[in-house]
């Protein structure tokens, strides 16, 4: 009987953690097709300013996932944990290459192109394979998960905004 009230618990509790990874999906995949309209219209300096925040959202969401998540994934799918690990890699590769290109770089357009690309594989998986093996923790888990995902994103969002070119430090 405790298993099923935990059960329905974690999957009327747990989403909220859910909730919070899609809507950052969902700002991320916006901001990929702003940096594709930018870029067909060859308004590079717009298509390069949308990257970087592309760029410093990604960060910032991969960092909360490997500090929050991807321990609890380990607990109940280890390979999971390690092809989101090695998926991470491989976006994190993208997003210092792209970082350190000009806008008016041949291949920057394709970079920024792959980069959306295995985002929007990586996504898929979490949204169907990894959230469904996160469910089988229990709801307190998943709640304290939420809470410091919270936490962690109020707490470096001024530094996060002083690295993007252009903007000044507040005073």
């Amino acid at each position: 009987m405790p298993k099923k009230s935990m059960t329905t618990i974690s999957k009327t509790t747990g989403p909220e953690l859910f909730r919070i990874i899609r809507q950052e999906h969902k700002t991320v995949m916006d901001l990929f097709n702003e940096f594709e309209k930018a870029a067909e219209g060859e308004k590079m300096e717009e298509a390069a300013s949308i990257a970087m925040t592309i760029i410093i959202e990604l960060k910032g969401h991969t960092s909360r996932e490997e500090q929050i998540v991807y321990p609890r994934l380990k607990e109940v799918d280890e390979d999971m944990f390690f092809e989101a690990h090695e998926e991470h890699k491989v976006a994190k590769t993208l997003m210092s290459e792209i970082e350190n290109m000009s806008a008016e770089e041949e291949t920057y357009i394709a970079k920024v192109t792959v980069l959306q690309d295995v985002i929007e594989h990586h996504v898929e998986e979490e949204h169907g394979e990894m959230f469904g093996a996160l469910r089988e923790l229990p709801a307190a888990t998943l709640r304290q998960c939420a809470e410091q995902w919270k936490q962690q994103k109020a707490a470096p969002a001024m530094v996060a905004s002083a690295k993007v070119p252009g903007r000044q430090k507040a005073a």
